[in-house]
């Protein structure tokens, strides 16, 4: 078995809970940041597209995920009057 960095700090560290969080030496919790991310670039694409503000959205869709992502979809376009 290798021991890598991750694995040899479990061992020092000496608890389970330890070991359970992380995969290969990253928190598991870090691997849904590029998804969250990809849905803040798709929902300010989506909101550009329909003239609203795109950094607005991209931190709406960023922070809410899917959910900002069927807001975005939803919303109406600006009128250009």
């Amino acid at each position: 078995m290798r021991r890598t960095p991750a694995r040899l700090a479990a061992e020092r560290a000496g608890s389970t809970e330890e070991r359970r969080c992380y995969a290969g030496g990253m928190p598991k919790a870090w691997l849904g940041v590029p998804i969250w991310l990809v849905f803040g670039i798709l929902g300010a694409w989506i909101a550009t597209s329909k003239g609203r503000g795109g950094c607005f959205w991209f931190l709406l869709c960023s922070f809410l995920g899917p959910i900002g992502l069927i807001l975005a979809a939803v919303v109406s376009r600006v009128n250009d009057d």
